[in-house]
């Protein structure tokens, strides 16, 4: 019903309900609805729970991704995510996995040069080699723009490592 509210009230342009549903939606915010609460926001254009939503998503980003909305987030939304460095994972393959789903459910494709931008935001060194092996090397062969994105951060790691 919140939701409702918060885009009839920004429809109808009344401010001091917008705001107070904003904050009742605010507070209210968990992984579940953390995601959905994205998107509203987004498209009504209120940046403050925009960004109180995207940092309940960067606390709780392993449980976040897994809701059904994750793969509505408009592109610019998603690369601000993705670019965080408070995403709440355990394992950087939890963000690969992520923008992976994401990519896999957008009608038309995401076009090459968007898809480099958003994978460029995956920390391609905190990877573990089996995960490389079993699951990028084949993907790889099959994307161009993935190989040539994952190429250049493990020559970044590399040159890193030697430092």
């Amino acid at each position: 019903l919140l939701p409702e509210l918060l885009e009839a009230s920004a429809r109808l342009q009344i401010e001091p309900l917008l705001e107070e549903v904003e904050r009742i939606i605010t507070v209210g915010l968990t992984s579940d609805s953390c995601v959905g609460a994205m998107l509203l926001a987004d498209s009504l254009t209120r940046p403050n729970l925009l960004a109180a939503a995207t940092a309940v998503t960067e606390q709780n980003f392993a449980e976040a991704c897994q809701s059904e909305k994750f793969v509505r987030l408009p592109v610019n939304v998603l690369e601000a995510l993705l670019a965080s460095d408070r995403l709440g994972v355990e394992l950087e393959k939890e963000v690969f996995h992520a923008l992976q789903a994401w990519l896999i459910a957008q009608s038309p494709p995401t076009p090459a040069p968007m898809r480099s931008r958003l994978l460029a935001h995956v920390r391609w060194h905190l990877l573990d080699e089996a995960f490389v092996t079993d699951v990028l090397n084949p993907l790889v062969v099959e994307d161009h723009t993935l190989s040539v994105v994952v190429v250049k951060a493990l020559q970044e790691r590399n040159v890193g490592a030697e430092a």
